[in-house]
């Protein structure tokens, strides 16, 4: 029911233009929900959905599902061994064809809370194991800095959020850019709403960047 909900969410945006999926220029929706299960003060266990629309939010082409064992030692770091299956559409001769890719990986994040100003700084380290047509297995490296201010507006607790990842892909070295200006807001006790405008910039196989403007939605919930 929360997926339907939030898919829903996204249907007033769909524009009627033509493009391709992660052209230059493509408008993008990108929907997720996850749900934090905590077992004590200082360990959760989390399962992540993500749904991505391209081609100006017309076509859904990626799904994927992430599970999070995550550990917090020190109120400055955290650990979290996943898994993600993640599924990518493509053409083929056939008509669209959802392909899998497997990904194990591992999170380190580090925390610095200011009265002024929270920031964390995350590193991922990703392995896809891939099937055809896909590319050959490969490791990726991800770095995100996000900066989250102590400011809460309104009864929602409304909150600006500044961020900007960083990927190194085997053989394509530094492959994309991330920066999103959004905003989280309590919705509820144990219900948040996560949304902004992502400028995504993807190098593409001339080695140059296509600029993708992305709408992100995502609502988390906490038990």
């Amino acid at each position: 029911m929360r997926l339907f909900l939030l898919t829903l969410l996204c249907f007033p945006f769909l524009t009627s233009l033509f493009g391709t999926v992660n052209a230059n220029g493509d408008f993008q929706i990108w929907a997720s929900e996850f749900s934090v299960h905590s077992i004590n003060n200082k360990t959760n266990f989390t399962v992540y959905n993500d749904f991505r629309f391209g081609n100006d939010a017309k076509e859904l082409y990626v799904y994927q599902a992430r599970f999070q064992y995550r550990h917090s030692p020190t109120s400055w770091l955290t650990l979290a061994p996943s898994y993600r299956q993640f599924f990518v559409k493509s053409p083929t001769r056939n008509g669209d064809k959802w392909h899998p890719s497997f990904n194990p990986l591992f999170e380190i994040t580090f925390f610095l809370k200011r009265k002024w100003i929270e920031v964390s700084q995350r590193n991922w380290g990703l392995y896809f194991i891939n099937t055809p047509p896909l590319t050959r297995n490969l490791w990726q490296y991800r770095n995100r800095l996000l900066f989250l201010t102590p400011w809460n507006f309104t009864k929602l607790q409304i909150s600006p959020v500044l961020s900007e990842e960083v990927f190194f892909t085997e053989h394509r070295g530094f492959s994309e850019n991330r920066i999103t200006f959004g905003f989280r807001s309590t919705l509820q006790e144990k219900v948040r709403l996560n949304a902004g405008y992502m400028l995504r910039s993807l190098k593409n196989s001339t080695n140059s960047f296509n600029q993708i403007s992305v709408l992100t939605l995502s609502l988390m919930f906490r038990f």
